[in-house]
């Protein structure tokens, strides 16, 4: 946190570099991979496969969230990454301690209550590495009563639908802005495509338009996490295909 940083002998400018360092990464990150760390890195995406399985091996139904509770989710964690940034015009203004108006402000405040602060600790060193909550001086306990509420959200987005909490992680959003003008896409032949449906039914972000499209080859869109599931069910050969850097790496085959 900030106070940490300052403690450690660097100032505000340092503060600012740390920043903007992260930010740039984020950025090449995301223009190189796009939301393919959704589907592949992202260890909450995996926790809540575990979930989706357990959901699975028991024959329970998914949910599949009709557009104003996708809507919602967008805006909600839009919403909650905005009030990061509005947090960030704090920063000139703490102390050395951290603290505004009394309140301690970290650096990043959507990781302070992002579901992994408990998660990851968790899936590493068991049940014993589940870290305490922030207290109750992180913005009069927001920061505390947040990181419980997401976490709830977290465990019902994933045991009650596919994946429907990608839906809402800024992070994820963020990736999503380069699945088209980034280096991955998800291309399709339309001669090819017979609109049988298989791509729509395993998509865990019930994306419809690579099943749709009638026209345009990318059928990349902004909820696709890259798990390329539709190009592994497709059943026409080279229907689909993914290409990375204009390159084509895997496309759609059918084995009988």
């Amino acid at each position: 946190d900030y106070g940490k940083v300052i403690e450690g002998g660097v100032g505000e400018t340092s503060l600012l570099a740390v920043l903007l360092a992260a930010l740039v990464s984020l950025i090449i990150l995301s223009f190189v991979g796009a939301r393919l760390w959704c589907g592949w890195v992202c260890p909450l995406s995996t926790a809540g496969d575990v979930i989706d399985s357990v959901r699975r091996f028991f024959r329970l139904p998914h949910l599949k969230p009709a557009q104003p509770l996708k809507t919602g989710y967008l805006f909600s964690g839009i919403s909650f990454a905005s009030f990061g940034l509005f947090l960030a015009k704090t920063y000139p203004h703490l102390d050395t301690e951290g603290r505004f108006l009394g309140c301690k402000i970290p650096v990043y405040p959507f990781c302070k209550i992002c579901p992994g602060q408990q998660i990851c600790p968790v899936l590493s060193q068991g049940p014993q590495g589940y870290p305490p909550l922030p207290t109750s001086d992180w913005l009069f306990g927001f920061f505390k009563y947040g990181a419980i509420a997401l976490l709830v959200l977290f465990l019902l987005s994933f045991a009650l639908g596919r994946r429907l909490w990608c839906r809402f992680c800024p992070m994820g959003m963020i990736g999503g802005l380069f699945n088209r003008g980034g280096m991955l896409a998800l291309k399709k032949d339309v001669r090819k495509c017979n609109h049988c449906g298989v791509c729509n039914e395993v998509c865990p972000m019930d994306i419809h338009v690579v099943a749709e499209e009638k026209e345009q080859e990318d059928v990349s869109s902004f909820e696709c996490v890259y798990c390329l599931k539709c190009v592994d069910k497709c059943p026409r050969n080279g229907c689909l295909h993914i290409e990375f850097a204009g390159k084509k790496v895997a496309e759609s085959h059918f084995s009988s």
